[in-house]
């Protein structure tokens, strides 16, 4: 993830740098381990509703309000399908 840092040069000139973050998981992991997770509950024939076990996955596996949106997204394309 690229990222901004503010430095200090001299007590009246700043100077922004590039830096990179790295994270200790790929991109995207959470993610297909919220994925596997579901699959696996819905086999296991869990009582929850799907959407329940979206929200579960999304808090379990701290996922950010886009993955959530994708996986949501992603399970409602899933059941339109024929």
């Amino acid at each position: 993830m690229l990222q901004y840092r503010k430095d200090n040069i001299d007590d009246s000139s700043y100077a922004y740098r590039k830096t990179v973050t790295m994270s200790i998981q790929p991109e995207g992991e959470n993610i297909r381990k919220a994925i596997k997770w579901i699959a696996e509950e819905e086999k296991a024939g869990s009582s929850k509703s799907r959407q329940q076990l979206i929200e579960a996955a999304c808090l379990n596996f701290n996922l950010t309000p886009m993955e959530a949106e994708y996986l949501a997204r992603s399970y409602k394309d899933i059941s339109n399908s024929p």
